[in-house]
């Protein structure tokens, strides 16, 4: 089993960035089944090292990530959205509510890894910190959608 979550959290992090909703979802499920499965955490899977330096090819691709993610969250609440009343909501908003919750981790292990340097995190708040708290506000929306 421990070879399989090494295996796993191999594949989980590829060297081209993530940009199909098919890519998001998978990655999403496969780590969310290797915690529940194994008790592994995010170090363990290697998601969101505690390591203070990065460098600005790893920042760059942090942030097509996390652009990548917002986007595609975007689309799932909207699409959750529409389909309040139907018994498709359920799962968009299911779907909307894991994008949601990887974007701001991707958000989250970004600041983490620019502790080191207080300039570049306070660049990255001012560029990201507004729409990632738009993103969870939209996302918060989806709960009181239904009770409509």
């Amino acid at each position: 089993m421990v070879f399989f979550a090494e295996k796993m959290a191999f594949l989980l992090h590829k060297t081209k960035p993530v940009y199909t909703k098919e890519d998001i979802m998978l990655r999403t499920t496969v780590s969310r089944l290797l915690r529940r499965h194994t008790g592994a955490t995010n170090a363990v899977l290697g998601l969101g090292s505690k390591r203070r330096n990065i460098s600005t090819e790893e920042q760059m691709k942090l942030e097509q990530e996390i652009n990548a993610t917002f986007a595609e969250a975007r689309e799932e609440i909207e699409a959750a959205m529409e389909s309040v009343g139907t018994t498709y909501f359920n799962d968009d908003a299911e779907i909307a509510k894991e994008l949601t919750r990887d974007c701001v981790a991707k958000y989250e292990e970004l600041l983490t890894k620019c502790e080191g340097d207080v300039g570049r995190k306070e660049k990255i708040q001012r560029s990201m910190g507004l729409k990632i708290e738009q993103l969870k506000a939209e996302c918060n929306l989806i709960d009181t959608a239904h009770d409509d």
